[in-house]
């Protein structure tokens, strides 16, 4: 639903860290719409929090990373060795409920 990967950055910024009163407040905002031709800036294509809000909720939700600390006895590290990981069975779990895929995906046995 985002143009560019400038809006996406513009959106979440909001999400984490606004209200929703201060979202409201920020997209009323002259400097918000205003289209600046000159540094070729235009103003989101959100225009409402709602709107925000309804597609930051649309978009997929992808399998959580996790943080494994190791320790392995008769090794001592500098700093802690931490794997970082996603469960496999999420991720095919996510990418076949994934309606974009639908189209794209075979199967062999």
């Amino acid at each position: 639903p985002f143009r560019d990967e400038g809006e996406w950055e513009l959106g979440k910024f909001m999400v984490e860290n606004l209200t929703q009163t201060q979202m409201i407040k920020f997209l009323k905002l002259k400097w918000v719409n205003i289209q600046v031709t000159s540094l070729t800036l235009t103003k989101p294509s959100f225009t409402m929090k709602d709107q925000l809000l309804d597609w930051m909720d649309s978009l997929p939700c992808f399998a959580q990373w996790k943080v494994s600390k190791m320790e392995f006895s008769g090794y001592k590290t500098t700093y802690p060795i931490e794997l970082i990981w996603c469960d496999a069975l999420e991720v095919v779990k996510q990418l076949f409920s994934d309606p974009i895929f639908t189209n794209h995906m075979t199967y062999t046995p």
